[in-house]
């Protein structure tokens, strides 16, 4: 199995070190989620004092994931980070992606150490640990507690899982799995790792909300064609929900930030989710970014005649891109050229509208695909 020479220079910083800071990104999916929650009870378990932040709301179906509650809503842009003697980052390809702060950076990156396994990441920390060739941050976690010698509880094995499960699209994206990939799998399913539970809230538990966004996802669904390529492509505007989704740029009510979840089902509404979180009404139609991203490998990577799928989401300034390939075509590539990145299976961005309308936004992100196509074409013939 794959092995790091970085793996003990990690663990010797992190041995050395009182406080330790880990962020979730932006939108967090169920890898981000999953390896970063795995580290954090590793660290724990060493004694480490452990913040574990995001800017987003995680999807609340991962609820189940141990450690889950301990997940702060903070902005690490607005936070003092010279409290921690190291801050860890996972399966972020820039700093930009933790935060909605444009041109946000380590302004001392002596403390960062990032790991990761996007071919677009920049390399913004002081060490750092980047694979490409693996399908999921929760893989090279897994490998850096072997190393390590840690003893995974099946909480620690669960998340994991989860993680891997949720970056490989349960094992489907031939780009992201490895004979590696399955041999983890097995192996923390030996570790007792609960697969039942992981697949029942990544694939069997969506909120009727999410059903209802992907409904709309679903009618503006249409197949264009450029340079010869055709793709499945749906656009959404904040408008066509019929809702506010939300309050500010961080998805959640300002009294939120810094609070801990409160999931219990014996709280009164106002109790568990905080004063100023909206009324129920609204709450129940609350989409999380994730919602997003899903619905892309749900439609996007199945629709026949097409090579890759893009999804184009309002959200207030910007507009969020979703690219899933379902051939040799590199939707990275597309990304990139947008302001992103991430893999040849899928990538996404975020497009500032700086005063411009959606449907202005929409056209000139259309544009630069027909470029990308057009430059791909030429290289190709």
């Amino acid at each position: 199995m794959k092995t790091y020479q970085e793996a003990e220079e990690i663990l010797k910083k992190i041995r050395s070190c009182k406080k330790i800071l880990l962020t979730l990104h932006r939108g967090p999916d169920a890898d981000s989620i999953g390896s970063n929650l795995a580290l954090y009870q590793y660290l724990k378990d060493l004694g480490k004092e452990v913040d574990l932040i995001s800017v987003d709301e995680p999807s609340r179906n991962l609820s189940f994931l141990e450690g889950f509650p301990e997940i702060k809503i903070e902005d690490i842009a607005e936070k003092d980070l010279s409290a921690f003697d190291l801050i860890l980052i996972l399966d972020s390809g820039s700093p930009e992606m933790l935060t909605y702060k444009q041109g946000f950076i380590f302004s001392n990156n002596e403390q960062v150490i990032v790991i990761d396994h996007h071919k677009t990441n920049t390399g913004y920390g002081k060490l750092n640990l980047i694979d490409s060739d693996t399908g999921s941050v929760s893989e090279i976690i897994y490998k850096l507690l072997e190393a390590w010698g840690a003893q995974m509880s099946p909480g620690i094995a669960t998340s994991l899982l989860t993680g891997i499960i949720g970056d490989t699209g349960s094992f489907r994206f031939e780009s992201s799995v490895s004979p590696e990939t399955f041999i983890v799998a097995s192996s923390l399913l030996e570790k007792r790792a609960r697969l039942g539970q992981a697949v029942y809230n990544l694939f069997q538990s969506t909120e009727l909300a999410t059903l209802k966004y992907w409904g709309v996802i679903l009618k503006n669904l249409e197949i264009k064609e450029s340079n010869g390529i055709k793709f499945a492509f749906s656009a959404v505007s904040e408008d066509e929900l019929g809702y506010p989704p939300s309050r500010n740029t961080l998805g959640v009510s300002p009294r939120m930030k810094a609070k801990k979840f409160s999931l219990r089902r014996d709280s009164a509404p106002d109790e568990a989710w905080g004063e100023d979180i909206p009324t129920a009404r609204s709450r129940e139609l609350h989409i999380d970014k994730s919602s997003k991203s899903g619905a892309a490998t749900v439609f996007f990577s199945s629709v026949s005649g097409t090579e890759f799928g893009l999804l184009l989401t309002q959200d207030k300034i910007a507009i969020d891109g979703s690219l899933r390939s379902r051939s040799s075509l590199d939707v990275a590539v597309i990304a990139e050229v947008c302001g992103g990145g991430g893999h040849k299976a899928a990538a996404g961005f975020r497009y500032m509208l700086d005063g411009k309308s959606f449907d202005e936004g929409v056209r000139t992100i259309l544009d630069v695909v027909n470029d990308v196509l057009a430059k791909q074409h030429v290289e190709n013939s």
